[in-house]
């Protein structure tokens, strides 16, 4: 597309994997006064840009549902200065279900493991926003 790092466009890289360290890398970025950030996955980065701007856009990646981690108002008109990309895998749970029923429609128990921790597990509470 013509960028070229150092000569006309600069990137400012925070990453971490603590996650309680972020709402700190986020605080920077904005003091630092970037045009955009970019919220890798997992969701707590989006959630961290969040709190630290409404101003600056955040675009998100794989935020399984963006309104219920509280990113968006709505998936058809997001509003705010935060959009992305949503992974729908989470709202297939049930029809994943649906298919195991049919090839096994003798079995009588299902077991799920998740970690109820990762944001991004359909099982997790839904975080506060």
């Amino acid at each position: 597309m013509g960028y070229t790092e150092g000569r006309n466009v600069a990137i400012a890289l925070r990453a971490t994997a603590q996650i309680d360290q972020l709402p700190a890398l986020a605080a920077e970025l904005v003091q630092r006064q970037v045009a955009a950030i970019y919220a890798a996955a997992p969701a707590n980065t989006a959630r961290a840009a969040k709190a630290a701007t409404a101003t600056i856009p955040i675009v998100f990646l794989n935020a399984v549902d963006p309104v219920r981690l509280g990113l968006v108002a709505s998936i058809v008109r997001p509003g705010g200065n935060v959009t992305g990309v949503m992974n729908y895998v989470s709202t297939l749970v049930a029809k994943r279900l649906e298919q195991v029923r049919e090839l096994m429609p003798q079995g009588a128990t299902i077991g799920i493991l998740t970690n109820p921790d990762n944001l991004a597990s359909p099982f997790a509470p839904a975080p506060d926003r």
